[in-house]
């Protein structure tokens, strides 16, 4: 499934194909600033799609919600909060994980 949202990218995503590509990414590197560039470091499907959604939760139905571990690159979104002091947002991938961490009724 996807992986996590990049939340390095608050100046923005830069396509490599722009023709003012690199004075673009010169200024960003003398700002100091937090970019990425589209398909080299950053890609639209960064999250799960609804499919994949659908699929974990299917294999999650099936195993009664109860597992031992799930490897992920990030956590669910209550956890977040805490670690990151707010400083991070909430996305459908951190929600689904608080879902996840809560036990079936």
């Amino acid at each position: 499934m996807g992986g996590a949202s990049s939340h390095d990218i608050q100046d923005g995503i830069l396509e490599p194909d722009d023709p003012l590509f690199n004075k673009k990414c010169r200024e960003l590197d003398t700002r100091g600033t937090m970019y990425r560039i589209n398909h080299l470091s950053w890609w639209k499907e960064e999250l799960p799609s609804e499919g994949e959604y659908q699929t974990a939760r299917a294999s999650l139905d099936r195993a009664g919600w109860e597992v031992d571990y799930i490897i992920t690159h990030c956590c669910p979104a209550s956890v977040q909060d805490i670690f990151s002091g707010g400083l991070y947002q909430r996305d459908v991938l951190t929600e689904f994980f608080d879902e996840v961490r809560q036990l079936p009724l």
